[in-house]
């Protein structure tokens, strides 16, 4: 128990019994100066490791580290360093508390969707536009021209060591990951043409194609929406 001047709660109690022997004054905690007294200051303690948080599932682990990222136990981080979720962090603020970080694995072959649909909000270039493109996208609930379900709705659909905030990257932030890591190099012996190495951004460019990016050569693209790419997901932190 922490004591105020060497006075604990059970002795107030027992000076309340015999209070016509002993007077407390109120100036005497008004007073109380718990420098001078050299009390025991208040230390936050930042647990590190799922091993510290044995009883939190995947999903509340990871919303954990999320905002922890916010506050005094924040990790600071450099671009190729592994991110909270497990990918590559490529892009960060000036004191490393704060970016971009990729998804640890690509999903490839899959359509952008929504052919001959124009999507207010989805023509975003910029880092930091990448989230508001894909929600304008999701919003529309688009259909494929060959089948399966779009590539926004595998990302929304996305857990990665419970982390679920993934969104595909605009056209700047998609470029950023090449500028930042270099050519990925899965892709290397990748044919210049195969469609598995253009990566769709979020951005829009018409009713018919959005803007992608060839992760090995790093050449602009503009492709059809039904057209089926790769995708790398990523994620704020």
């Amino acid at each position: 128990m922490k004591t105020l001047t060497g006075i604990t709660l059970a002795s107030l109690l027992a000076l309340q019994v015999h209070a016509s022997e002993t007077t407390i004054h109120l100036g005497d905690f008004n007073n109380f100066d718990p420098v001078a007294e050299q009390l025991p200051e208040y230390e936050e303690i930042c647990l590190e490791g799922r091993g510290s948080f044995p009883t939190l599932t995947e999903e509340e682990y990871a919303a954990h580290l999320t905002e922890a990222q916010y506050g005094r136990c924040a990790k600071a981080f450099s671009v190729g360093d592994i991110g909270l979720a497990g990918g590559v962090v490529y892009y960060v603020s000036e004191d490393g508390l704060h970016g971009l970080e990729t998804a640890p694995d690509i999903i490839r072959r899959v359509e952008y969707g929504c052919f001959e649909i124009f999507i207010r909000g989805a023509g975003g270039e910029e880092i930091g536009s990448g989230r508001k493109n894909t929600d304008s996208v999701l919003r529309k609930n688009c259909s494929t021209m060959h089948g399966g379900v779009t590539g926004f709705r595998l990302v929304e659909e996305l857990n990665v060591n419970g982390f679920t905030d993934w969104y595909i990257p605009s056209k700047h932030e998609l470029i950023e990951i090449y500028d930042s890591l270099g050519a990925f190099p899965f892709f290397k012996n990748s044919s210049y043409n195969a469609h598995p190495s253009y990566f769709w951004s979020s951005t829009e460019s018409d009713r018919w194609y959005a803007q992608a990016y060839h992760m090995t050569s790093g050449r602009e693209a503009y492709a059809h929406k039904s057209q089926r790419l790769s995708l790398l997901p990523i994620r704020s932190f």
